[in-house]
């Protein structure tokens, strides 16, 4: 049988616990307050968000995984799962067999 391993970004909302328990990999978006980005990995609540909004009088911005950032995840889960290492002869540059399955075609 086939291995799964679910990678997901910060917009997933899932609780921490969940992600542990269930051992899913969360790649986090940034969060840019004014001049300074932050990962959004739990460091910071929604009240430090709102507070930032009312001080500042800006809203929080936030930034998409980019490229880069995703295939060193993956890197690292082929390293520590060797595996996988049979695939990368069949499969993209990264030797992985993926598939990607946006959320927004599972929401009514």
């Amino acid at each position: 049988m086939r291995k799964v391993k679910i990678v997901t970004d910060s917009t997933c909302d899932l609780p921490f616990d969940m992600l542990a328990q269930r051992d899913i990999t969360l790649v986090p978006l940034h969060i840019i307050l004014g001049e300074q980005s932050y990962l959004d990995d739990g460091t910071l609540d929604s009240r430090e968000l709102f507070l930032f909004a009312d001080s500042a009088g800006v809203l929080p911005k936030s930034a998409a995984v980019n490229a880069f950032e995703f295939e060193t995840i993956f890197r690292r889960l082929l390293d520590e799962n060797p595996r996988y290492s049979a695939e990368r002869e069949h499969t993209d540059s990264l030797g992985v067999a993926a598939d990607v399955i946006d959320e927004r075609g599972a929401v009514g």
